[in-house]
């Protein structure tokens, strides 16, 4: 019997909690997968063409992608069968 949804991890956040496991399966939609991310807090700078800083970036808008990510398992799996 296959799963409805399933969840991947890269394992570098090994001690990712509950709640946010939680919260990603409750986010997956029938056909959409579920991504959880925080807001940047670093400082981005862009390197310009003569190889030093040439601007600050704006982090409004930019977030960093975790995991784990889940996603519904029929549409998940096919994109892997197809790779």
């Amino acid at each position: 019997h296959a799963p409805s949804q399933v969840l991947v991890h890269d394992a570098v956040r090994p001690f990712v909690d509950a709640e946010l496991i939680d919260r990603t399966i409750a986010a997956i939609g029938e056909r959409q997968g579920a991504l959880p991310t925080l807001p940047v807090a670093d400082t981005l700078k862009r390197e310009s063409a003569a190889g030093v800083i040439g601007e600050t970036i704006s982090r409004n808008g930019l977030h960093a992608a975790q995991t784990p990510q889940g996603f519904p398992f029929w549409p998940i799996l096919a994109a892997h069968e197809k790779a």
